[in-house]
């Protein structure tokens, strides 16, 4: 390891991780460090060599963001190790990769035990190429765009958002209409009414929805996930678990049906979808198609 650079959003979550904090527990691994704050013009623009280490403290979002710029990189660069410091406030990647938290910064002992994390490549949407976490078509897009749309509140803790994201969502089960979508998944065509059609490559969506207990991110495979309207009830039920505080696992399977794949196309009789924390709006009916990238990623 010759230099660590750093990747920051410092106000990703409840903001309780500050530069001066993160700068402090890095010194002592005796390496140059190099900084970069998500919130200045310019950041993308670290320069990296093969031996680095790269550390992001940040949230799901800010993932994203620096997959989106190694991809830009020689494909060498991909594979420099991330080691991630969750700070936002789902976290799903984090808990996907079940990530100690809080993290220790001896990066000795954690190097050799990577895992590879894989992302989805997009064709027929003209604003995104890859995806990280999840795209489709239900009840998620609907509570991104309200949750988006809808004010901040001063001083709420990430516990707390998550909380209102969850009440939020609840609604937006409740009533929503199920959606026309016609999905083809490796090769075998489905077509039905869906309060949601989504293809998953972590565990958990939105609000910490653990949809797909059985996701890997590092497998080679993605997780397609179909909600019909019959199951309604059986998936408030689970939200409210969630909105009193449940922690244990729950069989989802009851109400989510769950297909490993590697390419699916899907058309949605929509005018929203989503791709990982964005929105997308205005299109009559959406429709994409995507194939897996394997090990693209390293994280530690």
């Amino acid at each position: 390891m010759k230099k660590i650079q750093v990747i920051h959003n410092p106000t990703a979550g409840d903001a309780e991780q500050s530069k001066k904090k993160l700068l402090a527990s890095l010194k002592e691994n005796g390496r140059e460090i190099s900084y970069a704050s998500t919130d200045d013009d310019g950041w993308e623009k670290f320069t990296l060599d093969e031996e680095d280490l790269i550390v992001l403290c940040g949230g799901d979002g800010t993932v994203r963001k620096l997959a989106g710029v190694l991809l830009q990189k020689k494909k060498k660069q991909r594979k420099i190790p991330i080691y991630l410091v969750p700070a936002g406030t789902a976290n799903n990647i984090a808990t996907t990769l079940e990530l100690p938290f809080p993290r220790d910064f001896t990066f000795q002992k954690n190097l050799k035990n990577y895992q590879l994390f894989d992302y989805g490549k997009i064709a027929g949407l003209d604003e995104f190429e890859f995806f990280l976490e999840g795209i489709g078509f239900g009840f998620f897009p609907e509570l991104i765009r309200r949750m988006k749309e809808g004010k901040e509140i001063p001083d709420e803790t990430a516990e707390e958002k998550l909380q209102r994201t969850l009440k939020v969502c609840r609604d937006i089960v409740e009533h929503m209409k199920p959606l026309k979508i016609k999905v083809e998944a490796d090769g075998e065509k489905i077509k039905g009414k869906f309060l949601l059609a989504e293809v998953l490559n972590t565990k958990h969506i939105g609000p910490n929805l653990k949809l797909a207990p059985h996701a890997h991110p590092g497998d080679g495979l993605m997780d397609l996930l179909l909600i019909s309207p019959e199951h309604r009830e059986l998936l408030l039920e689970y939200i409210d678990s969630l909105i009193a505080g449940n922690k244990e696992d729950v069989d989802v399977h009851k109400f989510v049906k769950v297909m490993k794949v590697k390419k699916v196309k899907m058309k949605g009789n929509t005018s929203q979808m989503h791709v990982d924390d964005s929105i997308l709006t205005g299109e009559e009916k959406y429709k994409f198609k995507l194939k897996v990238k394997e090990g693209e990623f390293m994280f530690i």
